[in-house]
């Protein structure tokens, strides 16, 4: 279910971190909740590190805490808060940690589907998403996973929305049964908010 396959990407990440970049981290899931997609943008830090993305026939965010990014990642101590990000530092961001973070949520989930999956696409780089769901609609229900990241003194969250389309489509391909036997699906009824997977 998403809860395993949650533990298996932060294991993966942290060995991904330590390997490419040099940076000893801890990551471990904090959460596997079910929430509107407003409830989830509102809970995010704005602006920060954020991208949109297409999967299957829905579509989903990722989002890094700023400390996260600026503090754990970049090692910039006197960054001034509550800002966008550079063109150096979103070149960064999208490449050297969204790219890779989501290659890795991807080949989790094709691994639990025991099938290639859908590649991720269209990635929108927005860190004022909550005023610009486009592709999202606040209203309707997803799972959100949370991860907690700790670096040296440095402590903070990213986190990985999927909405109630994706989920459907991820249905379709058998990827939450096991043996035949019906697994964690979120129900979009009744509304369930902060349930612990």
């Amino acid at each position: 279910d998403i809860s395993s396959i949650s533990e298996n990407i932060a294991r993966r990440l942290r060995k991904f971190i330590s390997s490419e970049y040099d940076i000893n981290a801890t990551i471990h899931v904090i959460s596997v909740d079910q929430l509107t997609c407003e409830e989830f943008v509102r809970s995010m830090i704005t602006p920060s590190p954020c991208c949109s993305f297409s999967w299957h026939e829905g579509a989903g965010i990722f989002q890094m805490d700023p400390d996260v990014f600026f503090h754990s990642f970049l090692n910039s101590g006197a960054i001034k808060k509550n800002r966008d990000l550079n063109g150096l530092e979103k070149l960064i961001f999208e490449q050297f940690l969204y790219t890779p973070i989501m290659k890795t949520i991807y080949e989790e989930f094709s691994k639990a589907a025991q099938k290639e999956l859908v590649p991720i696409s269209n990635h929108k780089y927005d860190p004022y998403i909550i005023f610009s769901l486009s592709s999202l609609s606040p209203a309707e229900m997803g799972v959100t996973i949370a991860f907690c990241v700790k670096i040296g003194k440095n402590e903070g969250t990213m986190n990985f929305f999927l909405n109630a389309d994706c989920l459907k489509s991820l249905r379709n391909t058998m990827f939450f049964s096991t043996n035949g036997e019906s697994s964690f699906v979120p129900p979009p009824w009744p509304r369930q908010l902060s349930h612990h997977i």
